[in-house]
Parts: structure tokens; C-alpha cells; sequence
């Protein structure tokens, strides 16, 4: 058997139990459901953080007009 190129972490037996459960009773595939509650998950904590910078760069910098945005605040579109 050959080795996978990237790192692919093992889940809890209990997660995947639930992740299967919530895939079948909204009909979507594992891996999808997965997927979307992790960028979910994820983008959460970026805009949280952003949120964090953006607060001590205003008040830090009164005379600036504006933040610079965040760059996770431009998504891709689905």
C-alpha cells in the first residue's frame, strides 16, 4: 500500500457516526457535509480574528478613513 501525499487526520468514531447520520438525513455525500461545516468552522475564526485586528487598528489610528478588508471577507463564489 502506498503512503498518501498529505496528512489526513483520523476522527473520533463518534464524529463520523454523527457526520454520517446528518449526511443521510440531508442527502448529500460525507465528505460534502464535512467539508462545509469545516469552511464554515473556519471562516468563523478568520472573520472573529479579522474582527480583532480591525478594532485595534481603528483604535490605534483614529485619522485613518477606513480598515483595509479582510482578505477571507472576499469569498469565492460556490
Amino acid at each position: 500500500m502506498t503512503k498518501p501525499k498529505w496528512y489526513s487526520p483520523q476522527l473520533a468514531r463518534e464524529t463520523v457516526r454523527r457526520l454520517y447520520l446528518k449526511a443521510k438525513a440531508e442527502r448529500i455525500p460525507m465528505t460534502r457535509l464535512a467539508n462545509r461545516l469545516m469552511e464554515k468552522a473556519l471562516d468563523t475564526e478568520q472573520m472573529a480574528e479579522c474582527r480583532r485586528d480591525t478594532d485595534a487598528d481603528t483604535a490605534s489610528s483614529e485619522s485613518r478613513s477606513a480598515p483595509a478588508a479582510c482578505p477571507w471577507t472576499e469569498r469565492r463564489k460556490p
